[in-house]
């Protein structure tokens, strides 16, 4: 395979690695915050002045988007991968089934490989994903 091969793939990780990078760095920001900081309030029972360290403050770390943006560019790249690989392999039918497999179960996936990726991408192909790489729950439910 050429260098230009899984070019897409390879531009979506870099991204998804361009948002770890935005993800640390609100991190380390907020870290760096006082983000308990101290403050002095009447006790509402005796109206006696006191001092709280623990009350979190309103400062907010806006993670979820850029953590969804990394998913989604992971998960694309893969699904890249596979595109990548039909037209490799001569096909140009990128209908529905050309995507990344994964589901719950290694019968469901290994069911859903065989209603068509199987045909465009091979038989040994398949039983890497399957066996190797398990994008199943009881596999590699990371992934």
């Amino acid at each position: 395979m050429t260098p230009s091969h899984f070019l897409s793939a390879r531009r979506k990780i870099e991204r998804a690695n361009q948002h770890i990078k935005e993800a640390q760095s609100r991190i380390n920001e907020f870290l760096a915050a006082n983000f308990y900081p101290p403050f002095i309030d009447k006790d509402p029972k005796t109206g006696n002045l006191r001092g709280n360290f623990w009350e979190p403050s309103t400062q907010d770390l806006p993670l979820g988007t850029v953590i969804g943006d990394v998913v989604h560019n992971l998960r694309s790249a893969l699904d890249h991968t596979i595109a990548e690989i039909v037209r490799t392999l001569g096909g140009n039918d990128m209908s529905s089934d050309v995507h990344f497999p994964a589901h719950e179960t290694r019968n469901k996936l290994k069911k859903a490989i065989d209603g068509g990726l199987k045909k465009k991408i091979g038989a040994e192909l398949c039983d890497f994903i399957v066996d190797t790489i398990k994008p199943y729950k009881t596999g590699n439910y990371a992934l």
